[in-house]
């Protein structure tokens, strides 16, 4: 998945335009204020092979990919989301089995999980970054660079004896991603992806959907369709997709934008407090002049962010929340997708870190502003002091021939 700010429409739509091959570029959908319905638009399906006229573009996908469905909708009024529903070739599906048999021997630490799954993602990533670069494409990172879904197909799962099952697979569960809580959602169980985004300390990068197949190893294209198209069906009809986009434009604007303020204000605090330590009152002026400044072009940039807070914090609790089973891990459960609603607590998190900012500039502007005044209060008495000195001796001096008179009228009469 892949965000774009409405600023950014026409770079998105010159983007889709390249990347479907078209002469011009793709027509969309717009909300009509926060009230407004969503939406969501088929735009064309990517294959190494050719095929019947119409939506389908012959590309040149890289290798394990055989197709790539694109699809473009709005959940908020302020951004565009992108899906891309990538295909891999059935017969390089079997090399995750094989890679985890040849590999299980050195398996020692809980990082040791399947690398074809992040080396097919990156692959797609880099190949669609060279085509639209929104909120995730664009960041500078070697690493998995969107949230996503995966869906992979294994063997039967006992649900109805699932902690015994569990023991006996958890290895290959790990190996897979499964690092943690589980639920399920008909043949499918879900749980967090153990990658990280922005961070290696960040974010989930998505989840991982495991369907129980008895038949996986004869697995066809048409069945990876019919799997394929009932998690996204699944994904949006229960709001995953709205909570997903609100929890990843939510962490990507604290990782980003907040991160980069909370940079820029830190240099002028260390300044500033040095400056009133020395009491230069020329040096606090300087960092008062640049606070000044640097408050400015806050809340310029933060005035449209904090109403899309507010649009978040309104829309996400109506919306149906999404639910699966969830099931026994080592005597814990938890409802996973349940748990990604609880993910507003991301966009507070945003708006209380905006709020931190807003008054440290605040705090260390008034200081700056008090010293300044303080100072200059001190020097307006010292000139005051100074001038009321000054006045005293000229006064003396122009009485001076007065009293130089009366001197001598006084010394010739005592004569």
């Amino acid at each position: 998945m892949e965000i774009f700010p409405v600023q950014n429409e026409d770079s998105m739509l010159n983007g889709l335009k390249s990347l479907l091959e078209r002469d011009e570029s793709p027509r969309i959908q717009k909300m009509e204020g926060v009230l407004g319905a969503g939406w969501s638009l088929d735009l064309g399906y990517l294959t190494r092979v050719k095929m019947t006229p119409g939506n389908v573009i012959k590309k040149d996908l890289p290798t394990p990919f055989e197709g790539v469905e694109v699809r473009a909708g709005q959940r908020f009024d302020f951004c565009y989301y992108l899906t891309f529903t990538c295909y891999i070739d059935p017969k390089f599906q079997g090399g995750i089995v094989e890679k985890y048999v040849s590999t299980t021997p050195t398996l020692s630490t809980w990082d040791d999980t399947e690398p074809s799954i992040r080396e097919y993602q990156q692959k797609i990533e880099a190949y669609l970054s060279q085509y639209v670069r929104g909120v995730f494409l664009s960041q500078q990172t070697g690493k998995i660079r969107c949230p996503s879904i995966r869906i992979l197909l294994t063997d039967s799962i006992d649900f109805n004896d699932f902690e015994k099952w569990l023991s006996a697979h958890y290895p290959f569960l790990r190996f897979l991603g499964f690092r943690g809580a589980c639920s399920r959602y008909g043949p499918f169980l879900i749980g967090y992806q153990p990658d990280r985004l922005f961070k290696p300390e960040g974010i989930f990068a998505g989840l991982t959907f495991l369907a129980s197949e008895p038949h996986h190893k004869l697995v066809t294209s048409r069945l990876d369709r019919e799997l394929v198209d009932s998690v996204y069906s699944y994904f949006e009809r229960t709001s995953l997709l709205p909570f997903f986009i609100a929890i990843y434009w939510a962490v990507n604007n604290i990782e980003n934008t907040v991160t980069l303020w909370e940079k820029k204000l830190s240099p002028l605090e260390a300044r500033l407090k040095e400056a009133i330590v020395e009491s230069s009152l020329g040096s606090v002026k300087s960092v008062y002049e640049e606070m000044a400044g640097l408050r400015r072009n806050f809340e310029t940039s933060v005035f449209d962010e904090e109403g899309r807070i507010s649009t978040m914090r309104r829309t996400l609790p109506r919306l149906q929340r999404p639910e699966s089973d969830p099931l026994p891990v080592f005597g814990l459960r938890l409802d996973v997708c349940g748990d990604i609603a609880e993910g507003i607590r991301f966009v507070d998190e945003e708006r209380d870190r905006l709020a931190f900012v807003r008054r440290r500039i605040a705090t260390n502007f008034e200081q700056a502003k008090q010293f300044t005044d303080f100072q200059l209060q001190s020097s307006m008495q010292k000139l005051t002091i100074v001038a009321a000195v000054l006045g005293a001796i000229a006064l003396l001096v122009a009485l001076l021939p007065s009293l130089s008179s009366a001197l001598a009228w006084v010394a010739s009469h005592c004569v």
